[in-house]
């Protein structure tokens, strides 16, 4: 019987489960760095892939979902160019935690969670079908039109220089408004990918009449 390495194995494992790197397999096989190390120098049997068969059964019930990051305050940044806004800076200035949060994003996927300044869910979303990642998902949500759903009354006020007149009276009137301008903080959840689909709609159900959101999605959605 021809046996494989557990090497091979485990770089499998990684395209599979989305996992970059050793020590992200290693949590989602509920090893350290120094037991997924010691496994991958071994070769396969009919019993060690048994055993890991087992494992990831189990630890996947554990890692399904894993928080990234949870009502973290929303900065609204130009991007470097000033094409768009950015969730918070994410220059070559930016905090190392402002950086490394990008990183972590960059290579996750599931689901975010915007909030209004009180703390309430204002848009749930997911990441989408391919290659998409949170970070890439996440600024097409902060700065995509919505204008048939996403509107404030607000009153038009001149913006050149001229004298206030109060006998002026200024009609309030709906106008469109971008995420950016309502979001104040965020959560944000690394999924197992089969269960994104499902995951969005139980939060976008449940809480239809509070969120931006304009579809309403279904259970066992695929991502």
């Amino acid at each position: 019987m021809q046996r494989v390495s557990h090497r091979a194995i485990a770089d499998q494992l990684k395209r599979k489960l989305g996992a970059s790197r050793d020590g992200r397999l290693a949590a989602r096989l509920g090893w350290n760095a120094q037991q997924l190390s010691g496994w991958v120098k071994k070769s396969a049997t009919p019993l060690t892939v048994a055993n890991l068969v087992v494992r990831a059964s189990a630890q996947a019930q554990v890692t399904a979902i894993v928080p990234i990051v949870e009502f973290h305050d929303i900065r609204a940044v130009d991007s470097l160019r000033g094409a768009y806004q950015e969730v918070f800076d994410t220059s070559s200035t930016a905090s190392r935690y402002a950086q490394g949060l990008r990183a972590r994003l960059k290579e996750a996927k599931g689901i975010y969670v915007f909030y209004d300044s009180r703390g309430r869910a204002l848009y749930v979303g997911k990441t989408q079908r391919g290659n998409a990642n949170l970070w890439a998902e996440i600024k097409n949500a902060f700065n995509r039109d919505r204008d048939e759903i996403q509107g404030v009354l607000r009153v038009q006020h001149p913006k050149r220089n001229q004298a206030f007149d109060s006998e002026v009276k200024r009609k309030p009137t709906r106008v469109p408004v971008k995420l950016h301008e309502l979001a104040r903080y965020m959560s944000v959840y690394e999924v197992a990918p089969p269960l994104i689909g499902s995951l969005e709609a139980l939060l976008i159900r449940g809480f239809a009449n509070d969120l931006l959101n304009k579809r309403m999605e279904s259970f066992g959605g695929r991502d």
